[in-house]
């Protein structure tokens, strides 16, 4: 590894230690849990608690009740700190080997949102990816690699008020997104440093969230062959009683330096969410599956089992910088 990723790989352990030192210190009162009197047997019912967004119960959070919270969440354009942790199970199969194959990822995700002004934030949610992935050895069978990928970096610059559309809300944003070649094995990143546009939206009301979060990337460093490929988030969730959500959260990828047939990616899935409390901090917990109806003819996932738990830190940043 050349000096300047291992660099790079010490600054995103760094980060790891910053963002995992701020949710342990998270306390009963940094998150701001209902007023005392909810827990007063005079109170309504415990489920008031996990009301929609609106309702009286949890007022004294900064960010609502836990139904408030979970669409939040749901929301990359929200004003709420989180450590996003997503573990996925993807099932691979392809030309190169016809037995399916197992490969697993654990995405790191801190989503911290800073105030620039009184009117804008930027929104950096850096993905750290720790993977263990089956590669093709070109006689029919793999030789597993495990380590970390390359590390993706988006800013995204987010106007504080969004446009009301009638009963709904429209948010949006832009800004560049990276990747440094952080892989501890060429065959987990692509040995590149690039850079790109990244644009946001997300339409919303009291029941729903839905959006898309859009990446394309260039390499501008690194040596040949270049790279152009680009990714396309796609989200929907529906909020039900006591902070429960279904919905989807695939993201579509595409390669257009692959050969055809290996270009696209494309998955369709559900998932089921749930907001609770553990120790007076908010934390969500999704659970989701993934079918591919576009996929890699060489090698590539079929099928993807994931878990997300998402829990919420305090605010490190309270106050417009500029």
């Amino acid at each position: 590894m050349s000096r300047s990723r291992r660099m790079i790989a010490r600054l995103a352990s760094g980060l790891l230690v910053v963002a995992l030192g701020a949710c342990a210190g998270t306390t009963r009162d940094d998150v701001q849990p209902p007023p005392p009197a909810s827990s007063q047997p005079a109170s309504p019912p415990a489920a008031d608690k996990d009301a929609a967004p609106g309702g009286a119960a949890g007022a004294g959070s900064p960010h609502g009740n836990l139904a408030a919270v979970g669409q939040k969440l749901a929301d990359p354009t929200s004003d709420v700190w989180a450590l996003f942790t997503e573990f996925d199970w993807n099932f691979v199969q392809g030309e190169a080997t016809s037995e399916y194959r197992h490969a697993q990822t654990m995405l790191f995700q801190p989503v911290l949102p800073v105030p620039l002004t009184d009117d804008l934030k930027m929104i950096t949610r850096p993905v750290v990816p720790v993977a263990s992935v089956p590669v093709p050895d070109g006689t029919g069978g793999v030789d597993r690699k495990t380590g970390l990928a390359d590390i993706q970096l988006p800013l995204l610059l987010v106007p504080k008020q969004g446009v009301s559309l009638g009963g709904n809300s429209l948010t949006y944003g832009a800004g560049p997104t990276f990747v440094f070649p952080t892989a501890t094995s060429d065959d987990l990143g692509s040995d590149r440093w690039e850079a790109g546009p990244a644009l946001v939206g997300v339409l919303k009301n009291q029941h729903f969230t839905g959006g898309a979060l859009a990446q394309y990337w260039w390499s501008y460093a690194g040596g040949s062959p270049s790279t152009s490929h680009g990714s396309l988030l796609y989200f929907f969730f529906y909020s039900l009683p006591d902070a429960w959500q279904i919905g989807f959260n695939p993201t579509i990828t595409y390669d257009h330096e692959a050969s055809s047939g290996n270009k696209w990616s494309v998955p369709i899935g559900l998932t089921v969410a749930k907001t609770t409390r553990i120790g007076g901090t908010p934390v969500k917990f999704q659970l989701g599956g993934e079918y591919f109806v576009v996929n890699q003819d060489d090698y590539g996932p079929r099928f993807l089992l994931k878990l997300n738990i998402i829990p919420v830190i305090p605010a490190l940043i309270k106050e417009p910088l500029l």
